[in-house]
């Protein structure tokens, strides 16, 4: 009871603290829930059938959840009619539910079924609950489906697989502390275990007296009493009845309280199985022993008539519910199909985020939806395009093989994410740590539990064969917005923009490609500095832009002084270095806006440099004679210093025209001055107007003349 008063106690702080009574319904459901936990089923079967009568349209959901429970009641009770009967009034609206009560009633069926020894078809719909209840994080769906589903298959000859999801079972309920469960993982683990090593004993006993001990609490609970009845024919069969007369007043106690016709039949096997051992009354048991088995003979063709027509029965109800999926599918396609017409159209996909986000609100409740696009080469999920109706979500990018979230679980696994009640609970089974949660675009996530979080999501992976190229993720605030056929819907878009996200991907790739090759065809590999292809493209410009907004321009020359000598004597490797350094350097210096550097040829370099007066220029060159010095580059052959030292020549124009010719004559005055400093003993600069006398400085301070 300890999970239920934990529940009620919840439920009860919250509607203290939002000031809201609970509805005659809710508080007949919690009453049956109650009885149900305690193991007075035909009390809690009175208070779950009030709660189907008092539910109000808005109360529609928990309406189905007490049928559900009213048909795994009767089912434990053994009245197989009641139970399907009910279970019918949750299939006739299975279009409408998600996955929630959906994972809950394929679990009751498949136990249902298991009841009705109808193995093929307990398999069936515990593979189903198995299936929601993983995509839910639903523990208690996942335990129960596979315990129903393992046993089936033990039965159906297959006990390695059956005891394979048993043990799984019994993983899960000890990992995620499902006490109440964790007995019955146990029963259920003796019995297939029994079925797949018989000679395994002493490990088939160790799982059944496991089960006693955790179910001592509930020994008024249907699982327990079977349980314990299984427990006492594994004794028999091992030749130790005297353990069994001695446990055998309070079994009997417990079953025949109990009322169950099922549980009662095969006590009365055992009290046989006993009376044979002793020897008593020969005659009666051989009389008994024929009296049962026309029972167990009738019990079997009653199982097989019920569960043919219950089978029958659920199979026109599934069909009529995917019939009535596939019709509101169909009614939207031509909707689905313009958005996808419309992503796949697109030149840029944020542009038309905005009228994607209004036709996708014609078909699903939404707050949020957003593309997530893939690359498997580094496993990143990005996220740029996710929008709300306040505009796009912050574009954050999560390493799919490193953080945990709704969009790296699609990604990883492939599969769909549907849920209409996001919780904390429910966002555990999702994410590995907490800090994951500030990788994440979702809205939930985004606003910290606060009051508009999402509360219903469906995700879907966008997949072209075997290659996934992302996410489609459409969000609601409110709870229960997306039904079968708004997933179905989801995933129908999410493969007709396949063909669009991998052109999109192929284009952002080719623009990639493109500013590398641009890049490679304007730099030099060495150097990294503009080459001599791209001066052209940069006079151009340069010319352009300074003529127009009346901007000096600078044209500068740089030779590295005895180069060859130095490249000779060191080595070509030093070479390279030594002019990667100065290169460096004299990018750091002209790093303005309107500064280029380029590597003119050999240990040639020049600097077009726009917007920068005469005096900033010099400012400049000083710096660079303190910077290359710095460097501290010992030259052994240089005939001008130990160390190496530039030579520059320089051109200002003040004023320059939209006519490249003048840049031309600019660059042959500074080629000149290069040439006089060179001719004067190097080490040092030249710079002059345009058509003026030079104006001479030399980096070790004297004039050079």
């Amino acid at each position: 009871m300890d999970g239920f008063q934990f529940v009620e106690t919840r439920i009860g702080e919250m509607a203290a603290r939002y000031d809201y009574s609970l509805s005659p319904a809710i508080v007949a459901f919690m009453d049956g829930l109650r009885d149900d936990r305690a193991g007075t089923l035909s009390r809690a079967a009175e208070h779950f059938l009030i709660c189907t009568r008092l539910c109000t349209g808005e109360e529609k959901r928990l309406g189905l959840h007490a049928h559900i429970m009213l048909g795994a009641i009767y089912g434990e009770l053994g009245d197989n009619f009641k139970a399907y009967h009910h279970f019918s009034q949750v299939l006739e609206h299975s279009s409408e539910l998600d996955p929630a009560p959906l994972a809950s009633l394929y679990v009751n069926l498949s136990h249902l079924f298991l009841g009705l020894r109808r193995y093929e078809d307990v398999v069936r719909f515990g593979r189903q609950a198995i299936t929601i209840s993983t995509e839910l994080q639903s523990h208690y769906g996942l335990v129960i489906g596979l315990i129903n589903t393992g046993l089936a298959l033990a039965h159906l000859g297959n006990t390695e697989e059956g005891y394979i999801m048993v043990k799984r079972a019994l993983t899960a309920a000890e990992t995620h502390q499902l006490d109440r469960f964790l007995g019955l993982t146990h029963s259920y683990n003796a019995m297939v275990l029994a079925m797949h090593r018989p000679d395994q004993i002493h490990q088939t006993e160790f799982h059944y007296q496991k089960a006693v001990e955790l179910m001592a609490s509930m020994t008024s609970n249907y699982d327990s009493l079977d349980n314990l009845l299984r427990y006492a024919d594994f004794l028999l069969k091992n030749n130790r009845a005297s353990e069994v007369k001695d446990m055998w007043d309070d079994l009997n106690r417990l079953v025949v309280g109990f009322g169950s016709v099922e549980l009662d039949h095969r006590l009365i096997k055992i009290e046989i199985a006993l009376l044979r051992r002793e020897n008593q009354s020969r005659l009666l048991l051989e009389a008994l022993d024929r009296y049962l088995a026309s029972l167990e003979c009738e019990y079997d063709a009653s199982c097989k008539r019920e569960g043919d027509l219950l089978i029958r029965q659920v199979s026109k109800l599934e069909e009529y519910q995917a019939d009535l999926i596939s019709m509101q599918v169909h009614n939207n396609l031509d909707a689905i199909t313009e958005i996808g017409q419309l992503i796949s159209t697109a030149d840029n996909l944020g542009s038309v985020m905005t009228k994607v986000l209004d036709k996708v609100g014609l078909i699903f409740p939404t707050h949020e939806f957003g593309i997530g696009l893939y690359d498997a080469s580094t496993q990143e999920l990005d996220y740029r395009y996710f929008i709300t109706r306040d505009g796009f979500m912050p574009a954050i990018t999560v390493q799919c093989d490193k953080v945990v979230n709704f969009g790296s679980y699609v990604i990883n696994t492939g599969q769909t994410v549907h849920l209409s009640n996001v919780s904390a609970e429910v966002m555990q089974g999702y994410y590995r740590k907490f800090a994951d949660l500030q990788q994440s675009p979702f809205h939930y996530e985004a606003k910290n539990f606060g009051p508009q979080e999402t509360q219903s999501m469906l995700l879907t992976p966008v997949r072209l064969g075997n290659e996934v190229l992302g996410i489609l993720s459409v969000q609601a605030i409110e709870q229960d917005q997306y039904q079968q056929h708004h997933r179905q819907l989801f995933e129908r878009l999410a493969s007709l923009i396949a063909i669009a996200l991998k052109n999109l991907r192929q284009k952002e790739e080719l623009q990639k490609n493109y500013a590398r090759l641009e890049h490679v065809s304007r730099t030099d590999p060495l150097t990294q500095l503009f080459n001599r292809h791209h001066l052209k493209t940069v006079v151009r410009q340069v010319v352009n832009t300074a003529a127009s907004d009346q901007q000096p321009v600078t044209v500068i020359l740089i030779d590295i002084d005895y180069y060859k000598g130095y490249n000779d004597h060191l080595g070509h490797y030093a070479g390279d270095q030594a002019l990667v350094a100065v290169a460096n350097t004299i990018k750091v210096t002209f790093g303005d806006e309107g500064d280029y550097v380029f590597r003119y040829g050999g240990d040639e370099l020049l600097v077009i440099s726009k917007g920068s007066k005469l005096t900033h220029v010099r400012r400049k060159l000083k710096s660079l004679k303190s910077t290359i010095k710095a460097l501290n580059l010992v030259h052994p052959l240089s005939q001008c210093s130990d160390r190496v030292t530039l030579s520059v020549g320089a051109t200002y124009c003040s004023e320059i025209h939209n006519d490249t010719a003048l840049f031309n004559q600019a660059f042959e005055e500074a080629d000149q001055r290069l040439y006089q400093v060179k001719d004067q003993g190097r080490n040092g600069f030249m710079i002059g107007s345009l058509g003026d006398a030079p104006i001479v400085r030399a980096f070790d301070g004297h004039v050079a003349v």
